[in-house]
């Protein structure tokens, strides 16, 4: 506890932050040590104070979803009544599907710039940004700090580069224990973005606070111990440390001093400084008070007048480290303008000045449900569940009586009046105890409040085995998502804070050259290097929407099959690979899908259907050919056939007038050796003259025919138009003994 001049300090200090100004006081960074030591301890009793009931609330959210449910004092009940210790734990399944909602629905951060022309940067810095949370494994820690909201209201993680992995600086994503953390008692924002200060208590070895705060050589190891920051989860001073200073090593177990933690104190805040915003050929520079300085007297030294200017503040980032005092020097934050620990809040409990989670509205619930049913199982356990009441004398053998009584197939003999006794009957059975009226109600009513209350629903939890339409079992999912939409919006909320970090991060300390993975939108992954752009402009950071559905990308998925099953396939095919983001296959099936598809638009690349006009005229000029083709091919084979035709109708002549140009030469041969005087003979050799004249009168008409056969059978050229190419008529083409044509 602080005194009575401690508090008013830490009244000023709230007040203050609240007006929005600190000019009354003097800024932390220009106090001495002791000073300044004492201020930052005024500023965490007050953050302690403020959050003391929040820290006693999440001590016992977290036991109760680990299922440790019952106080020390109730168990010690129990067992003194012989009484069992029930726990069902509903609550961690509730707090499992929720998380797992947000796992199955991560959300993507993006870096937009806010000037034309930086399309280029701006896929380099969110390739960047996403191998900058790959290589962390920031969404699996992102996932583990939203199961702090979901449990006690707060969640944080640390973004930073690390250079003891990797000299040219890993990236450094860590979730943080939301019970480190001590914000500033005057933050109400979500996400606590208008904190002005943060500190992180934790155990840490000697060793690791002296390489943690890089100074300090000088100092003892008792100084590194903050000791005043050390409290248990009811708020109360911490004196393990102090009892372990006097342990000695014994045969049982010894303890190594290098090895025994400290409390090592981190405080991170920011300032208002002095700044100046220069107007110089268009453009505005902000500069420092001493850079202001600087350009004023170097100004006047060369007699130029000083140019517009205006006199604004800036906020400034510091961290130091404290244990028994400071430790070093405060030095300027190497985060730029941002704490490196971001929180996520949940709901806000608006008197108190904090935030819980799902947990709260579930405790009662569950520990009335285990109350209940411990008392149900003592009834049972403690009441009878058979048995007689006797008389003495009802018997005639009481030990035969005990062997017999409970069995179905033997017979009990009782004494005379015994069961017909007008006074009542000296034999009856025990009551058997009856459960309360209402009591197992309440028990149901207890169980389903614990999913009532925060309102997650059986859908969401996949619970629900009643039949019912599919569209009215997504309805009340995404009902179930509305009522939790203000979780997942201030999970937004922290991943905008936290881009602007990891923009940061990427501007300042990420180097040229640094082989970064880019994954396009075909899903083919390759390393480029790093090139930071010198016209880099500010940027937005936008993340997805928060999800509606626990199934938000299958629906996405739905819709998008829906619309290409409208459209017919007239979507461009760049919409393929976009499409395939939201598949419920396997990322490597998408990624081999998405490769095939590559390869088959570079194919159509490098091969680029025709114009249509083109490929029309094309065709038109085709199908004139192929039918001029076919127009030649059947005047051939006509030609052809007729030169057959006529060949064998000549053979035919020619055969039959030498048949009968012999005949006629035989029958003359015969008469004239008969009789060479005859009168009849001079007649003969005339008409044997006019045979030889028709024989050769043949042979002329079968010259004729022959070349009539060789035109017919000659070679056809199609006649074009010698401007638009257009057939226009055939000719006949003879060729020279040489191989020349001769039209």
């Amino acid at each position: 506890m602080t005194d009575d001049s401690e508090s008013t300090f830490e009244l000023d200090d709230i007040a203050t932050q609240k007006a929005g100004t600190d000019t009354k006081q003097p800024r932390a960074s220009d106090l001495d040590r002791d000073t300044m030591f004492r201020k930052f301890k005024r500023w965490f009793m007050t953050d302690k104070r403020h959050s003391e009931d929040w820290r006693r609330d999440a001590e016992n959210a977290f036991d109760f979803v680990a299922g440790r449910q019952w106080s020390a004092e109730d168990m010690a009940k129990l067992r003194e009544q012989m009484r069992p210790v029930v726990t069902f734990n509903r609550m961690g399944s509730v707090i499992g599907a929720v998380a797992g909602t947000e796992v199955t629905n991560r959300q993507k951060i993006s870096f937009l710039p806010r000037q034309p022309g930086d399309a280029q940067a701006d896929e380099m810095l969110t390739a960047t940004g996403d191998w900058f949370r790959h290589e962390c494994n920031a969404e699996d820690e992102e996932s583990d700090a939203f199961w702090d909201v979901l449990v006690c209201g707060v969640g944080c993680t640390e973004t930073r580069m690390d250079f003891e992995r990797d000299q040219e600086g890993a990236p450094f994503d860590d979730r943080i224990d939301p019970l480190q953390l001590y914000w500033d008692a005057a933050a109400d924002r979500p996400c606590f973005e208008d904190a002005r200060r943060v500190f992180r208590v934790k155990k840490v070895a000697v060793d690791e606070a002296r390489a943690l705060v890089g100074a300090g050589n000088d100092l003892a190891d008792e100084d590194f111990d903050a000791n005043w920051a050390s409290f248990d989860d009811k708020g109360n001073k911490d004196e393990t440390r102090q009892e372990a200073r006097f342990y000695r090593p014994t045969k049982e177990g010894s303890r190594d001093d290098d090895e025994e933690l400290i409390t090592l104190v981190e405080v991170q805040w920011w300032e208002r400084v002095p700044a100046y915003m220069i107007a110089d050929q268009g453009k505005t520079t902000v500069l420092s008070e001493e850079e202001f300085n600087t350009l004023k007297d170097r100004t006047a030294e060369m007699g130029l007048p000083m140019p517009k200017h205006v006199q604004q503040t800036k906020r400034k980032y510091f961290r130091a480290w404290l244990g028994r005092t400071v430790l070093a020097d405060p030095e300027e934050a190497p985060y730029g303008d941002h704490f490196s620990y971001q929180a996520i809040t949940g709901y806000r409990d608006r008197n108190k000045g904090t935030y819980y989670g799902l947990a709260r509205s579930m405790m009662d619930p569950q520990q009335w449900a285990n109350k209940w049913l411990s008392q149900t199982m003592h009834i049972m356990n403690t009441n009878a569940k058979g048995g007689w009441f006797v008389e003495d004398g009802a018997f005639e053998d009481i030990r035969e009586a005990e062997n017999t009584l409970a069995k179905p197939d033997k017979l009990t003999r009782v004494t005379k009046g015994a069961l017909s006794n007008p006074n009542g009957a000296k034999i009856m059975p025990k009551p058997v105890a009856q459960t309360p009226q209402g009591f197992s109600q309440l028990m149901e009513f207890a169980i389903s409040s614990i999913r009532d209350a925060p309102g997650v629903n059986l859908e969401l939890l996949g619970q629900k085995d009643t039949e019912q339409p599919g569209v009215l079992e997504m309805q009340r999912k995404k009902l179930a998502m509305a009522v939790l939409g203000t979780l997942f919006n201030n999970l937004r909320r922290y991943r905008k804070n936290k881009g602007k970090l990891l923009l940061w991060l990427i501007q300042n300390f990420v180097s040229d050259g640094r082989m970064v993975r880019l994954t396009n939108e075909m899903g083919a992954t390759q390393y480029i290097p790093f090139i930071r752009q010198p016209d880099w402009a500010e940027y937005d950071v936008i993340v997805d929407d928060s999800p509606s559905s626990p199934q938000q990308k299958e629906i996405a998925w739905a819709t998008m099959m829906q619309m290409f099953q409208m459209t017919k396939g007239q979507l461009p095919p760049q919409t393929l690979p976009l499409a395939m983001k939201y598949s419920p296959m396997p990322a490597s099936a998408v990624q081999e899908f998405n490769k095939m598809l590559e390869q088959a638009q570079q194919q159509a690349a490098a091969n680029p259907p025709p114009n249509p006009m083109e490929a029309k005229m094309a065709e038109i000029q085709m199908n004139s050919q192929l039918k001029m083709k076919e127009l030649e091919v059947d005047a051939q084979l006509k030609h052809q056939q007729m030169a057959v035709d006529i060949h064998m109708e000549r053979e035919k002549h020619a055969h039959t007038m030498q048949m009968g140009i012999e005949k006629i030469q035989r029958e003359g041969e015969a008469r004239n050796a008969v009789d060479f005087d005859n009168p009849v003979k001079q007649s003969n050799i005339e008409l044997s003259q006019a045979v030889a004249a028709m024989a050769q009168g043949i042979g002329a008409i079968q010259q004729g025919i022959a070349q009539l056969i060789e035109h017919e059978t000659a070679e056809t050229e199609l006649v074009r138009d010698p401007v638009s190419g257009r057939a226009m008529g055939a000719r006949k083409v003879r060729r020279t003994p040489d191989g020349g044509m001769m039209q």
